[in-house]
């Protein structure tokens, strides 16, 4: 049984990427430092769970692990800017280059999981509309 895939078939499977497009973003990855690289591996993990849970699980039973209902974040917290923008990008960069599309909301309850996990409060808005 032969299993070569050309880059049609991989382009099929990962819509948006082909061969030289993996290997590129491999390349890239590779040439980050260790904690950029392990901070874009946990990005990718919290958007498959959250990707994952989101249309599975009603959201009730979700809403709880994102905070309080109806209550803000203090503005004067201490650890903040440098944190969440290391996690606003991975879990941008992440979301790029996943299989997958991962929209506002997946995008959001990932990036509140990793700032909760780093002790970083955040406030999730959501709109009815």
């Amino acid at each position: 049984m032969q299993m070569n895939a050309t880059s049609s078939q991989v382009s099929k499977v990962l819509p948006g990427t082909d061969r030289c497009g993996v290997w590129k973003a491999l390349g890239k990855f590779i040439h980050l430092s260790a904690v950029e690289q392990r901070l874009l591996v946990e990005a990718l993990l919290w958007l498959t769970l959250a990707r994952l849970a989101i249309p599975a699980v009603p959201f009730r039973r979700i809403a709880p692990l994102l905070g309080r209902t109806m209550e803000e974040t203090p503005f004067h917290v201490t650890e903040g800017p440098p944190v969440a923008e290391g996690v606003s990008q991975a879990i941008r960069t992440a979301a790029d280059h996943a299989p997958w599309k991962s929209r506002c909301l997946v995008r959001a309850v990932a990036a509140q999981w990793m700032l909760k996990r780093r002790g970083v409060a955040s406030t999730l808005y959501t709109s009815n509309g």
